[in-house]
């Protein structure tokens, strides 16, 4: 299918040659110790210890916080370049974006400035590790792999397309990577860098100019390859990602050309060597996956992230049960090795059924696709076993809902969590199979929550409180907070917040340490917001509080028009305030409604408009 504009003979091809995207931190292209810039100390903070690396428009270097002994990463803007009015703005733009995108897979920014010679820069998180394009250098990805280096990515896009920022630039060396998965199950650490020519879609002023084709051409959308800059939306950041996956399961580019105007002309017209023709052994599900992100229109492709991710981790697990089936083939023909894996058993199928407001609690029913073989409970799989087994008999920890009495349910997306005294179980999506992980204690479970980063929280009735990862991989932290039951968790960045009886306490995330306590009420929910600064939300069943978390005050109460049942941050805009969905009953009915919070400033009591409401 061929898109309705065919590209320009005339188009001018802008390609990101930032330093940055080269390596930042770990590197090894760095030039001499020469260089004028090294042992600088920048703002009385920051000193230049070396070249990392240069690029077409700027340096990146290593430096190291005088007072605090912790590195960072300085990207200058060379000198030609800085009274460039459009290469400053976008400059400075990748600063803003960055620093504005809160997430664990986007490297931060903290600081942008000018030196003593009017150069600008930004200070950056130092990320030990190397590019996408270095660490997939020669090699083909396992499916274990994949995944573990596509669900921060994707989420990572997923929270910069919610603030309305389209990347526009991805590529294997825009992204970060830390530690070597392969079969071991080691943890892939994944860093999105570089929003310098995102495009913002509710910016007033638009920085993109007709006929000029913004991107690096391998990876770069038909719509980019035609100079449509008007039409860049996600959709331009799930082709790319579509020609990184082509990339990461073949060991070769989906697009390539000796020349860039040939090159432009493949990605707007021709298809790539099929997957199914260069990797025999992908099932047809998994190409498929990669054909929707590079179909030509974009209407074609993946509507977001999520549903991308969900159809990759369900068409990756067919590679995963075909291996599983090889070896139980394999076993037949006589005694397997002591490394076979088991047979591929029947597996179960959640039906996603709704959310049914009874006792706050959503109520998830669960449903077989069929039942399960009647033989004896196998030895368990670890989770970084090399092919991932689904072998359900008996089934692995509850047969009828999910929720029940004493458990308490988190759902994010197609993600579901689950925690009770058995443990703590993980779905990937509806047809995922259960991941379970044991508690730090036995006692009770009294909530589940999640930190703004994206993290689980469990808490439990002897005070213990546990961060795990998205996957259940790591604990980050545990902490022991007294000993009365815990009813609401949240936590962002550096803070833990828990509502225990009338109270909310603050906490340090880290270590533990009580930082502040507010006696208000009861909290029914705590929800973190980045503005103004991190700020706490405390729901209670007839107010709202907002706390500034930084200065350890409260910025004010504002009321709530009805009896609040619980809450949730439902979005955080980079332009405009945050909003929170809070459940209401009202006569025999449950009505969301939708606010945004408007923080109170120089005096002002905080206040919330409404958005919406509807029935449950």
């Amino acid at each position: 299918m061929s898109p309705s504009v065919s590209p320009r003979p005339n188009l001018a091809v802008i390609e990101n040659r930032d330093p940055q995207t080269q390596v930042i931190g770990g590197g090894r292209d760095g030039l001499s110790d020469s260089d004028a810039r090294i042992g600088a100390v920048l703002g009385d903070s920051y000193r230049i210890t070396r070249n990392i690396a240069s690029g077409g428009m700027g340096t990146v270097y290593e430096a190291m916080h005088v007072r605090l002994q912790q590195r960072f990463s300085i990207k200058f803007l060379d000198h030609q370049f800085a009274h460039n009015t459009e290469a400053y703005a976008r400059f400075r733009q990748e600063a803003e974006i960055a620093a504005s995108l809160d997430h664990d897979a986007i490297v931060q920014v903290f600081d942008f400035n000018t030196d003593a010679d009017g150069n600008p820069y930004m200070v950056m998180e130092y990320v030990d590790g190397v590019t996408l394009d270095t660490w997939m250098h020669g090699r083909r990805a396992t499916p274990r792999e994949v995944i573990r280096l596509f669900e921060p990515l994707c989420s990572a896009l997923a929270a910069a397309h919610a603030a309305g920022i389209v990347h526009r630039d991805l590529k294997p060396t825009n992204v970060m990577v830390r530690g070597q998965a392969g079969e071991s199950g080691a943890r892939l650490g994944v860093k999105l860098l570089d929003f310098g020519i995102s495009k913002m879609k509710s910016s007033a002023e638009s920085m993109t100019r007709t006929n000029v084709v913004m991107g690096t051409p391998n990876y770069m959308s038909p719509e980019q390859a035609s100079g449509n800059t008007s039409s860049v939306d996600a959709a331009t950041d799930i082709f790319a990602l579509g020609a990184i996956l082509y990339e990461l399961l073949a060991g070769r580019r989906a697009f390539d050309g000796d020349s860039t105007p040939a090159l432009l002309h493949a990605i707007v017209y021709d298809q790539p060597t099929s997957l199914g023709t260069l990797c025999p052994d992908l099932p047809p599900a998994v190409v498929s996956v990669v054909d929707k992100c590079l179909a030509k229109l974009p209407a074609d492709r993946f509507s977001d992230t999520q549903s991308l991710m969900v159809a990759l981790r369900a068409s990756l697990r067919v590679t995963q049960r075909r291996t599983a089936e090889v070896a139980t083939i394999d076993a037949s023909q006589g005694p397997p090795p002591p490394s076979a894996s088991r047979p591929l058993g029947t597996g179960l199928v959640l039906a996603w059924v709704g959310t049914i407001a009874a006792t706050v609690v959503a109520v998830w029913a669960f449903g077989r696709g069929a039942q399960a073989p009647t033989t004896a409970e196998p030895p368990p799989v670890p989770m970084a076993s090399a092919v991932a087994v689904a072998e359900v008999a008996p089934d692995p920890g509850f047969r009828q809902e999910i929720a029940t009495p004493g458990a308490f349910v988190l759902e994010s997306g197609s993600q579901l969590y689950r925690a009770d005294p058995r443990g703590l179980s993980y779905w990937a999506d509806p047809e995922a199979e259960t991941v379970m992980r044991p508690l730090p204690s036995a006692a009770h479970v009294t909530a589940i929550g999640r930190a703004r980063e994206g993290d689980v929280l469990v808490t439990q009735s002897d005070g213990t409180v546990t961060r795990w990862d998205r996957e259940l991989r790591e604990v980050p932290w545990q902490h022991r907070v007294g000993n009365a039951p815990i009813h609401a968790v949240a936590a962002a960045a550096g803070y833990l917040a828990l509502a225990i009886g009338n109270e909310v306490h603050l906490l340090h995330a880290e270590s533990g340490k009580p930082l502040r306590k507010f006696d208000e009420g009861r909290a029914i929910a705590l929800v973190f917001m980045r503005h103004p600064s991190d700020a706490l939300v405390i729901v209670r069943a007839d107010t709202i509080e907002i706390i500034d978390a930084d200065k350890r005050k409260s910025l004010g109460v504002a009321p709530l028009s009805g009896h609040a049942l619980k809450a949730e941050l439902h979005s955080e805009p980079i332009d405009a305030p945050a909003e929170i969905e809070v459940d209401f009953v009202q006569g025999d009915w449950i009505v969301r409604r939708r606010f945004r919070v408007h923080a109170g400033r120089r005096g002002q009591v905080p206040r919330l408009e409404p958005v919406s409401q509807r029935r449950l």
